[in-house]
């Protein structure tokens, strides 16, 4: 019989009350795809949450005594009924860990300490929503961390991949996006973010408002950006500055429109890796060059047509190995 996945499932996982079988087909749904993982996430967050609200009915019915606990409780001195609910976060972390590999942090001490990670497979975009009503789209690829409340002067998150963040103002708590490079610091705004440490890309693209890139080791302002500006960070790691004639074309990603025009050749590859989910392996002895400053391809025509589209405006074949799903590129 076929085990349906829904919440009453997850609340009784929560409780360890899920067969060997029930705790199996709840890893493998959550494995098969993020927009699962977030949902699961999000579970987790509701029950825990009920878990607190049910202890602090219980201690306002009692004497003064129960109510300096719960005192305690609000204060961050989390006993009794938190640590009952620490302990059940960590058996479902030890438990799907070993059959699923989620990609979710866990509750420390408090709320506040309470990190969550999302992550999107190569060929799938998630939108979030922030615990300070900010969203974030996610290209595909992308890993986002983030906490389920912000509780510090700062707003702080910290993304590898592609996001676009629509940043709500808030001037008392300023928002910040660590990267492997450099961090994104803004109060509210809207931008695109590109952050891949395993190429080396930094780009930010601005479309509203105001954002400071900010050296990681010195803490100062290293480009503030106004609308329209791209700041790039360039073999040599210093950043440079552009306007973008068409700052739409840096998020039409988010349509399933890849913007690849002028863009070089190994990103444009890498950009249809993670768009179409494909893996492909350039096997060139000079690298093709990406003559076209305009190109577009579309996500929904497949892998097959975007590396038709680019090899009219670059010198290579491809073949394709059905068995091993993998596409070489080679020199023309």
């Amino acid at each position: 019989m076929k085990i349906q996945i829904n919440e009453d499932l997850m609340h009784r996982f929560f409780e360890h009350d899920l067969s060997p079988e029930e705790t199996e087909a709840l890893a493998s749904w959550a494995k098969s795809n993020p927009k699962n993982q977030l949902r699961f996430n999000k579970e987790l967050r509701v029950y825990a949450a009920a878990q607190m609200m049910a202890a602090e009915a219980v201690a306002l019915e009692v004497d003064e005594q129960a109510a300096a606990a719960l005192r305690e409780i609000e204060e961050g001195k989390r006993k009794h009924r938190v640590s009952r609910v620490i302990r059940m976060v960590s058996g479902i972390a030890a438990a799907v860990a070993l059959t699923a590999g989620l990609s979710w942090l866990l509750m420390r001490e408090s709320p506040a300490d309470e990190w969550m990670t999302a992550r999107t497979a190569y060929g799938e975009r998630v939108t979030l929503e922030l615990p300070d009503g900010s969203s974030v789209d996610l290209n595909s690829g992308t890993t986002l961390r983030y906490p389920t409340r912000f509780a510090s002067a700062e707003r702080r998150v910290s993304v590898s991949g592609e996001a676009l963040f629509h940043v709500k103002e808030d001037k008392a708590h300023p928002f910040v996006v660590e990267t492997f490079a450099y961090d994104v610091r803004v109060l509210g705004t809207t931008f695109n973010l590109m952050a891949d440490e395993s190429e080396a890309s930094f780009t930010t693209t601005l479309l509203e408002g105001s954002v400071a890139i900010v050296d990681k080791a010195s803490g100062k302002t290293a480009q503030q950006m106004a609308p329209k500006d791209v700041v790039r960070m360039g073999p040599d790691g210093q950043l440079q500055k552009t306007k973008m004639e068409n700052p739409a074309a840096a998020t039409s990603w988010k349509e399933g429109v890849l913007s690849v025009g002028g863009m070089p050749f190994e990103q444009v590859i890498k950009a249809f890796e993670r768009a179409f989910g494909a893996k492909i392996v350039l096997q060139c002895e000079k690298m093709p060059v990406n003559r076209s400053p305009r190109m577009k391809v579309y996500v929904s025509d497949g892998v097959t047509v975007a590396l038709d589209v680019l090899r009219a405006s670059s010198d290579f074949t491809y073949s394709y190995d059905a068995q091993e799903n993998i596409y070489y590129i080679h020199s023309k």
